[in-house]
């Protein structure tokens, strides 16, 4: 972590990349941001909201985003993990640039299906325009984001198939 704390404080963004378990954010990534402490002072100071904090230790910390994905469909997957990356960036005496979260996560196994190339094909094209928003803008157009918020096949079919490939999964290992 010594090599990453100076590598994270002279970043002008720093990205947060991990999927969604039980709505929130896996145990490894959770440390990971932990270890993050040194970048405050462990005085405590308020807020402009009246809520408290640790103090500065640096002029400017990166700005945040994330990018997550779930098993399931739908956006309120990401309740949990919005709040807290929200609350991290208050923390951080920052702010959070961009928040990509993307349900259906399984279809991406699909990336040879006829069917989903071209479906997956134009997600991953708003997804370059993300990146590119944020390099350049340091953060995501309401388009962009509202594109990238829109399921990728109807939450039905996503629900139907899945239940199907994993009653097949279950049956093939013989698991109940």
């Amino acid at each position: 972590m010594d090599d990453l704390l100076p590598k994270f404080v002279a970043s002008d963004i720093a990205i947060f990349a991990c999927p969604v378990y039980f709505d929130n954010i896996p145990a490894v990534m959770k440390n990971f941001i932990d270890r993050l402490t040194p970048v405050l002072v462990p005085h405590f100071e308020e807020d402009e909201m009246g809520e408290y904090r640790h103090a500065k230790r640096y002029e400017k910390l990166p700005k945040l985003a994330v990018i997550s994905n779930a098993g399931l469909p739908g956006q309120t997957n990401f309740e949990v993990e919005s709040l807290f990356f929200k609350r991290l960036a208050r923390t951080f005496h920052t702010e959070l640039v961009a928040e990509i979260y993307r349900g259906e996560g399984e279809i991406f196994r699909g990336k040879n299906n006829i069917m989903l190339k071209p479906l997956l094909g134009k997600y991953k094209k708003a997804l370059r325009r993300a990146g590119r928003e944020l390099v350049e803008n340091q953060t995501l157009s309401e388009k962009t984001t509202t594109e990238l918020e829109k399921p990728i096949v109807p939450e039905s079919l996503y629900i139907k198939f899945g239940n199907e490939e994993w009653d097949r999964l279950c049956e093939e290992n013989k698991v109940d």
